[in-house]
């Protein structure tokens, strides 16, 4: 965004899940906001394993998800 990285953070960290690649802003941006971060180090993700309402989870290859 046009803003400073911590704006970008904080917007981040907002919404209902990130998805992208395994970075510390990612993960400290979900971590803030509570929500899932699904990253990409797969071929395939498993959408079905990824429950929104379950808080913050880093889920490397999407396998280990929080229930």
């Amino acid at each position: 965004g046009p803003g400073k990285s911590i704006e970008d953070l904080f917007v981040l960290s907002q919404t209902d899940i990130i998805i992208g690649s395994d970075s510390t802003f990612g993960a400290f941006a979900a971590y803030l906001g509570n929500i899932p971060f699904a990253v990409f180090a797969a071929p395939y993700i498993d959408w079905k394993k990824i429950n929104l309402n379950s808080g913050f989870n880093y889920n490397n290859n999407c396998i280990a998800v929080h229930q």
